[in-house]
């Protein structure tokens, strides 16, 4: 979801159509522009839930898989867009097993810090 955000399985209580939707990700993904825009794909899931009808007292999940490189500051933003639409955020972190770099944004907005992780030595930033 670097350019524009998209939904790749529509709302459904139909487990079938997203476990083929989900089967199809990385074909579907084909020609894409690399990147993130975790604040874009998450503002965009809130507005598809806000559009939605509310059955009975159903959660509103969202699931994000990523690899965690956060490339917008705007996230914050976008987290708070998804609680008043009454969604719950839950990620999945993916990644090499023997360590990778996540970038992340300065806090004062002046670039980005990395987390790196290794192998059984937990977190550490790099300015």
């Amino acid at each position: 979801f670097a350019g524009k955000s998209r939904t790749a399985s529509p709302l459904s209580a139909d487990y079938g159509t997203f476990e083929f939707k989900v089967s199809r990700l990385e074909r579907e993904a084909r020609g894409l522009a690399a990147g993130s825009d975790l604040g874009g794909a998450i503002e965009h899931a809130a507005k598809v839930f806000e559009g939605a009808k509310k059955v009975g007292d159903r959660q509103r999940i969202l699931i994000v898989v990523s690899d965690g490189d956060i490339f917008a500051a705007e996230l914050s933003k976008a987290i708070d867009a998804a609680r008043k639409a009454g969604v719950t955020i839950y990620a999945i972190g993916v990644g090499d097993p023997a360590g990778s770099r996540i970038g992340v944004p300065k806090a004062d907005g002046s670039g980005k810090d990395f987390i790196v992780t290794r192998r059984g030595l937990g977190y550490v930033i790099e300015g």
